[in-house]
């Protein structure tokens, strides 16, 4: 059921509904979690799915809460140009760039 709810979470995304796929992938991390446990690479997946959606959605600082588990999950079972993997690393970097654009900015927001 896990993997079904995976795949209609991409299904929505390439729909563009967002909301509803992040809601299928959460769906999907709850139940490989509890049938497979936390570190089994369909829940990495899903946690990287449910980044990847918030990370689209601009949502950077719960998008890095996935994205950095994920990322130590899905680097210590792929090889390094894996396509989850680099897809993982690439918005895991994006995340990061914007939190601290926007905290720069909120550091230049204060001082004027």
């Amino acid at each position: 059921v896990g993997r079904d709810l995976a795949h209609i979470g991409n299904c929505l995304c390439d729909l563009g509904r967002l909301d509803d796929a992040a809601t299928s992938f959460r769906e999907a991390h709850a139940i490989d979690s509890a049938a497979l446990g936390a570190e089994h690479i369909h829940t990495a997946n899903d946690s990287a799915s449910i980044g990847l959606v918030l990370a689209t959605q601009r949502r950077w600082k719960e998008a890095s809460t996935h994205l950095e588990g994920a990322h130590k999950l899905l680097s210590a079972a792929l090889e390094p140009h894996h396509p989850n993997l680099v897809s993982v690393t690439k918005f895991l970097a994006e995340c990061h760039e914007q939190l601290a654009n926007e905290r720069n900015n909120n550091g230049a927001d204060q001082q004027t």
